[in-house]
């Protein structure tokens, strides 16, 4: 995922570069943001399987403690 969003990030930077150097300043920091932006959201998706997955791994050894 990384390696696409950078790779991205590059296309488009080179695309502006050769319009406006504002352009590309302004275009870096959006960039930056939107980036920070799909980092932070994988981190709750990931967050969040791991707390259904951690939460699945728990009912599973309580419901074989109690069957036992």
């Amino acid at each position: 995922m990384t390696r696409s969003i950078d790779r991205f990030e590059a296309i488009i930077k080179n695309q502006i570069k050769r319009h406006s150097p504002t352009l590309t300043t302004s275009l870096s920091h959006t960039m930056s943001n939107l980036i920070t932006s799909i980092n932070e959201e994988n981190s709750v998706v990931n967050a969040k399987h791991e707390w259904r997955s951690n939460d699945a791994d728990s009912s599973f050894h309580d419901s074989h403690e109690t069957s036992s």
